[in-house]
């Protein structure tokens, strides 16, 4: 194998661990992010009479949820090891 594609397969695998090896944490803190940016999105199109951004705040928040549940998940996952 050149130099070139070892060089390749190693920035690769490291790209890999970097999005396995994030903290729950992290996870959570980001879905609560969310969850708020979310909910204030889908209070400005309420008052706005703004449905596109209603619905972009509903769908921030769910992403919100999302993530929580995914760092939620890896605590659970950690404590049965």
């Amino acid at each position: 194998m050149s130099s070139f594609a070892e060089g390749q397969s190693t920035r690769h695998a490291s790209k890999e661990v970097g999005v396995m090896a994030k903290d729950s944490k992290a996870d959570k803190a980001e879905g609560a992010i969310d969850k708020a940016a979310g909910k204030l999105k889908e209070g400005v199109g309420k008052a706005t009479d703004n449905h596109h951004t209603e619905a972009e705040g509903k769908a921030q928040q769910a992403k919100g949820h999302g993530k929580s549940a995914r760092g939620e998940t890896k605590d659970a996952l950690k404590d049965r090891k």
